[in-house]
């Protein structure tokens, strides 16, 4: 492997700990997330590596765009103006 191949691979892939840190998470989230099909490589010494970018998109299907609560509150609110 090049010296600028192992720089790319290295910055966009991580150990459990290292994604948790990039997404925002607990270590035990992630591992929560790989059990629910976080896609993962688990190198032959055993250790999980995890690609950012599919981390990142994987988290983004459990983005609230519309929150119905919120939505149900101002209502609420404006019913009582």
């Amino acid at each position: 492997m090049t010296m600028k191949n192992e720089k790319q691979f290295s910055q966009g892939w991580a150990k459990v700990n290292k994604t948790a840190t990039h997404i925002g998470m607990s270590p035990r989230s992630v591992r929560k997330l790989l059990r629910q099909g976080l896609p993962y490589s688990r190198l032959p010494s055993g250790a999980i590596l995890i690609s950012l970018d599919q981390a990142d998109e994987y988290i983004k299907k459990f983005q609230v765009v519309n929150d119905e609560l919120d939505s149900v509150v101002n209502d609420v609110i404006k019913s009582i103006k």
